[in-house]
Order: C-alpha cells, then sequence, then structure tokens
C-alpha cells in the first residue's frame, strides 16, 4: 500500500520542473519557445544539408556554421544593452519577424530552384544576427513571467528543456521534411515556429520592467561589463563559462572525429553518442531544481563544471565505444545541470535594468563554442583528438578548482541570496 504513494512522489518531484506552467504567461512563452527553437534547429539542419549538396565541400558547410553563429559573439552585448533600454516583446517580435522574412526568402528560392550557395551564406550570416539582438531580451523577459522570483530554480530548467526536446526531436522532424517535401518545405514549416513565438509574445501580459535609457548604447554595455566584473561571484561564473566554452564545449562539433577515428564506428554510432548525451540532459533538467534549492546555485555550478570536466577527460580517453557512451551520459548530464545553475544564479542576482546587458555578456561567451571547437581540432591536427579534448578540459577543471572552488561567496550562494551580491574584495 506505501509503495504506490511512493512511486507518485517521486514522479511529482521529476515532473516539478512543468510546476511553473500554471502560470499563464510561461504557459504562453514556452509554447511559443518551444516552436521557435524547433524551427530554429529544422534551419540549421536544411541550411547545412543544403549547403553541403551544393557544394560537396565540408568547408562551404563549415563557413555556413560560422556564418550562423558568429553574429552572437558580438551583437548579444549590443542586444542586452536594448533589452534593458526597451520593450524586450517589441525586440522579440521584431527580430522573429525579420528572421521570417529571410527564412521565407530562402524557402522561395529554394522551391523554385534557384537557391545558391551565397544565398545561404548570406541568410544565416542576417538570421544570426537578428537572433543575436534579440536573444538577450528571451532571457531577460521571462523572469517577469513569474509571480515570485524564488520559482526561478524551477523555471530555468523548463527553458532550458525547450531547447533539449527540440535538439532531440526537430533535426530528424527536418530530415524525413526534406526527403519527403524538399528543403523548402522545412525552411517554410521554420518560419511557422517564428510566427507561432511571435504570437504567443504579442498574449503575454506583463507589468512595468524598469528601463535604463541613459547614455548611448556603447555606454550601456561598458556599464553592463563592469558590473559583471565589479563581483566576486559574476566574475569566477563568466571566467568559468569563457574558459569552458572555449576548451571544452567544442566537444559536441568534434563527436564526428571520435565515432571515425578513435572509436572506429559507423553514423549509428555517431547518433548514439549525440543520443546518450542528450539521455542524460533530460535527466539533469528533471532534477536539477531540486539540486539548486538543496545545494544553493552556486554549489551546483562547481559540482556541474567539476564533473562535466572529468567525465570529458575520462570520454575522451576511453578505451571502449560502450564506456564512451556511459562517460557521454553523464557528459549530457553535468553540462545541464553546470548551464542550469549559472543561468539560476545570475537571474536570482542581477537586478532587473542591468538583466539584459549582464545575459546578453554571459550568452556572447556561449557563442565561442564554434571557435572553440575550431582550436580543438586544429590542436587534434598534430596531438590527436583525444589529447585535445582531455588538455582542453584539465585546463578548465584546474581553473575551476584553483579559483572557483576556494571561493565562499560562490559556494554559500542559496535561492534566498540577497539581490545585491558582494563586491570584489568584500568579506
Amino acid at each position: 500500500m506505501n509503495a504506490n504513494p511512493s512511486l507518485s512522489s517521486r514522479i511529482g518531484r521529476l515532473l516539478d520542473v512543468f510546476s511553473t506552467l500554471r502560470y499563464r504567461n510561461m504557459r504562453l512563452f514556452w509554447s511559443g519557445l518551444l516552436a521557435q527553437v524547433a524551427g530554429q534547429q529544422m534551419m540549421t539542419v536544411t541550411i547545412g544539408w543544403l549547403a553541403f549538396e551544393l557544394t560537396e565541400s565540408p568547408l562551404a558547410l563549415g563557413i555556413i556554421n560560422l556564418l550562423l553563429a558568429a553574429p552572437r559573439i558580438v551583437l548579444n552585448l549590443v542586444g542586452g544593452a536594448l533589452a534593458d533600454r526597451w520593450d524586450q516583446r517589441t525586440l522579440i517580435v521584431i527580430g522573429q519577424s525579420l528572421a521570417m522574412v529571410v527564412l521565407l526568402a530562402l524557402a522561395t528560392l529554394t522551391l523554385t530552384g534557384n537557391v545558391e550557395v551565397w544565398h545561404l551564406g548570406a541568410g544565416a550570416l542576417l538570421i544570426g544576427f537578428f537572433h543575436a539582438l534579440e536573444e538577450p531580451s528571451r532571457a531577460s523577459l521571462f523572469p517577469h513571467l513569474l509571480p515570485r522570483r524564488d520559482l526561478l530554480p524551477t523555471a530555468v530548467p523548463l527553458i532550458s528543456m525547450a531547447w533539449q526536446l527540440s535538439r532531440l526531436t526537430a533535426p530528424a522532424i527536418a530530415g524525413f521534411v526534406i526527403h519527403a517535401a524538399g528543403a523548402g518545405t522545412s525552411f517554410f514549416i521554420s518560419a511557422a515556429g517564428g510566427a507561432l513565438m511571435i504570437t504567443m509574445i504579442r498574449l503575454l501580459q506583463v507589468g512595468r520592467i524598469p528601463r535604463d535609457q541613459r547614455g548611448s548604447i556603447l555606454q550601456s554595455i561598458s556599464e553592463g561589463m563592469k558590473y559583471a566584473w565589479g563581483y566576486d561571484v559574476f566574475r569566477i561564473v563568466i571566467g568559468m563559462a569563457f574558459f569552458n566554452s572555449l576548451l571544452a564545449m567544442g566537444y559536441i562539433l568534434m563527436l564526428p572525429v571520435f565515432a571515425a577515428d578513435v572509436f572506429q564506428v559507423d553514423s549509428r554510432g555517431l547518433g548514439l553518442l549525440y543520443s546518450f548525451g542528450g539521455v542524460g540532459g533530460i535527466v539533469a533538467l528533471l532534477t536539477v531544481s531540486k539540486m539548486v534549492r538543496r545545494l544553493g546555485p552556486g554549489k551546483v555550478i562547481l559540482g556541474g563544471i567539476i564533473v562535466l570536466n572529468s567525465a570529458l577527460i575520462a570520454f575522451a580517453l576511453s578505451p571502449s565505444f560502450e564506456l564512451a557512451l556511459a562517460f557521454m551520459t553523464l557528459v549530457g548530464f553535468a553540462g545541464h545541470v553546470y548551464l542550469t545553475g549559472g543561468e539560476v544564479l545570475l537571474q536570482m542576482l542581477v537586478p532587473d535594468e542591468l538583466r539584459g546587458r549582464v545575459m546578453g555578456l554571459y550568452q556572447s561567451l556561449w557563442s565561442i563554442m564554434p571557435l572553440g571547437a575550431a582550436l580543438l581540432n586544429s590542436i587534434a591536427e598534430f596531438a590527436g583528438a583525444p589529447l585535445a579534448l582531455a588538455g582542453g578540459s584539465a585546463t578548465v577543471l584546474l581553473f575551476a578548482l584553483v579559483i572557483g572552488l576556494p571561493n565562499k561567496a560562490l559556494r554559500s550562494s542559496s535561492v534566498e541570496t540577497p539581490a545585491e551580491p558582494e563586491r570584489a574584495g568584500q568579506a
């Protein structure tokens, strides 16, 4: 008789991540985000598939992916400043609308047989540009959709889950759509995801949000960076994000090398590496809110980055493919625990009038991951993929152990932490 209540309570704890969907604004935002991110993932697959089909060149494919990611490295900072000065909903609608126009143009060119590789390159650059300007608005808007700030440890994993679920399903959907109806149709469906996001954003009912419209955009960006740099906790979290993105997270783009050259498996084995990492990520997103509430975001960040990079070292040096799959599951789990802990801490501590700029800075650091992958792949040319990844991850691990772990303010942070963190140099 006691087994069923126990099982029921366990299931309830796992489903706690969905609890904030009982609020209307969060339901609307999450539904729109799920559709938009799925469309974005389908666009990435479609534009890459077309680029390779037109050129049969891996270099062309790499250039297209770089053009898609490059604007985020710099323009996320601009987008963050705009998010603090203007209405975030308006910025999201404008950014998504402009990206839709580009997608519809690519769809038309593809369906009429007139698409060329330079169209794809220009389209990728423009879409990356428009998304970079509105992504910080999304990150800074959703905390205002909650009635209480202490719901953030549950809401942040929910937002991350929209991305994770889309990554697991949308590429496969894009593949089937391209095979059955052509790449142009896939572009149209991608645009439809953006249209649904726009609809949901326009239905939101949000109260007044503090704005800081003093000075120029460059002055706003500078103020946000000075604010983040002025606190030990933010400086360490941002530093770990930079090194992790540059020296470790590029593993995602190295998996084809590990599959073919290191473990000598075919495309099915590569698919398993991605899938096992995805399963670990889903488990993390179902459980991380409890970790944050129990341990505090600082301990979750530190534990996540230490386990993530330890698991990456073990994966890189694995003697067998089966063992590598186990470590990839742990990589997926620890990576999402670390990412969620970092975003919860920033969302809780940053004041509303600076939220867009700090989140824009944080997002821009993660945007350098393709550059990190290029760096790791360059090292792999001379030292081999295992030593390149293991060396990069060991460097991040050393930073976390020597700089992050001794920091008392980071370790002691909790969901009840006051809105103003301690400045650098304070006890």
